[in-house]
């Protein structure tokens, strides 16, 4: 049966929003916004960068031009994705949150090394899950980190997340599977007034 979001509120079957385009999040220091052509140049000389692609796992490497398109034009359609970009709008990285089943999603943030050791993470990673918890009504926020990025599990852990598993993920650029965390962070109760 197909639903139309217009008529029952964009609710999913699980209660979570389905995503539209997301809104503008702006922190003290980042707007994280919908990512459009002009980002590619930006993001290509961003991504091309053996070190990312390991610690995200889903970046080619090389990361050409066609792979910055893909990234923008090829969405899930049921995924929210945002160029994290500073306040003069220069172009820092990514964040996204993809819809699973019963009311949760996956987090997915990364920035160009220009930009680690900032902060810049922690902050751009705040926005999508508060907007993922309080605008999309999510239930829960998982994320998935390789074992070697440990700066990865710092951020989730300073987010609140709790470590959950040892799992494995697939890393493109060493064609093979690795050890990794899987962190996960429940939205709290409303409180009674």
């Amino acid at each position: 049966m197909n639903r139309d979001p217009a008529r029952d509120g964009g609710r999913r079957a699980s209660g979570a929003r389905r995503p539209r385009r997301p809104s503008i999040l702006e922190t003290p220091r980042l707007l994280l916004r919908v990512p459009n052509h002009r980002d590619v140049f930006a993001l290509v000389e961003l991504a091309n960068d053996a070190e990312l692609a390991r610690k995200t796992g889903f970046l080619p490497h090389p990361f050409r031009f066609e792979d910055g398109r893909r990234l923008i034009d090829g969405r899930d359609p049921d995924s929210v994705c945002w160029s994290i970009c500073l306040r003069d709008d220069t172009v820092a990285g990514m964040a996204g949150l993809q819809p699973g089943l019963s009311g949760e999603a996956s987090l997915i943030c990364w920035l160009g090394r220009p930009f680690w050791g900032q902060g810049l993470a922690i902050e751009a990673a705040h926005a999508a899950v508060l907007h993922g918890f309080r605008n999309m009504k999510f239930q829960r926020i998982t994320a998935l980190s390789f074992d070697h990025d440990a700066a990865a599990g710092v951020v989730l852990r300073r987010l609140g997340f709790r470590r959950i598993r040892p799992s494995r993920k697939f890393c493109a650029i060493a064609k093979d599977t690795l050890p990794a965390t899987r962190f996960e962070k429940a939205r709290k109760p409303a409180s009674k007034a």
